[in-house]
């Protein structure tokens, strides 16, 4: 398929001249802070009911994008910076993060990194519909509490569908975020040459943030067990070349 040769082989794109790491930095960090206090505002107009404007989520992304393309380390390095009470809010901007310096690497145009940036940043938004004790809750869910949380996906679509004019790419992404290669995920159980490049490369860097993830229930696995749990579910959950080429 088209998305497994694009992801196959390393990520080998001649890298354009770098800025230093120490001069980036603080442009990332103004960056993320920027995302930071949009998604926290936009999750809370969400859950009050208020009216919701989506006009400066691309300009926010926009910081991101400009970050990775002078150096990525500076926003990595940043993401790995997480604080657990704010998991909401971090995960998201992680999973914008990180999918914007894969699509980097897959040698996306700008405009298509911006739109899979945002569509990482919204990715879990309906999730601000799931009661907050099952979202917290340290043990596993029961049957009918999963098939709550598995509601999100539709219902993050469906919330940006009604409030905003955003592709149908990034609506798919956060739709789709959750399919899984074997058709085995939700909510259409479609497979991955069913699926485009944004779920497919939501839906990884997702996992492996929550992975990584510090939650007020569970420590976070370091990132090589994580890789290895992911590499171990290649041609099964996710895509095998692109499995590969995110980890090297």
């Amino acid at each position: 398929s088209l998305l497994a040769s694009e992801a196959s082989g390393a990520c080998d794109m001649p890298e354009q001249s770098q800025a230093p790491l120490s001069e980036e930095l603080p442009k990332a960090q103004k960056a993320l802070g920027e995302m930071l206090l949009f998604v926290r505002e936009f999750t809370r107009d969400v859950r009050l009911g208020k009216q919701i404007d989506l006009s400066a989520s691309g300009s926010v992304v926009e910081g991101v994008v400009d970050s990775v393309g002078r150096n990525s380390q500076a926003m990595l390095g940043l993401c790995k910076l997480r604080s657990f009470d704010e998991y909401t809010y971090t995960h998201s901007i992680n999973v914008s993060v990180l999918a914007v310096v894969y699509g980097k690497c897959l040698g996306l145009p700008r405009e298509d990194l911006r739109e899979l940036g945002v569509a990482g940043m919204f990715h879990d938004i309906g999730k601000t519909a799931v009661p907050e004790q099952i979202l917290n809750k340290p043990g596993k869910l029961t049957h009918d509490e999963f098939e709550i949380m598995k509601t999100h996906p539709v219902k993050g679509r469906a919330l940006l569908f009604r409030i905003g004019s955003l592709s149908r790419r990034i609506l798919d992404g956060v739709l789709h975020h959750h399919e899984r290669h074997n058709g085995k995920g939700y909510p259409n159980g479609l497979t991955s040459n069913q699926l485009g490049q944004f779920p497919t490369i939501i839906g990884m860097v997702d996992v492996y943030d929550a992975l990584t993830s510090r939650r007020c229930y569970k420590p976070g696995m370091i990132p090589n067990k994580a890789l290895s749990l992911m590499f171990g579910l290649r041609g099964e959950d996710f895509d095998a070349g692109h499995v590969d080429r995110f980890i090297k």
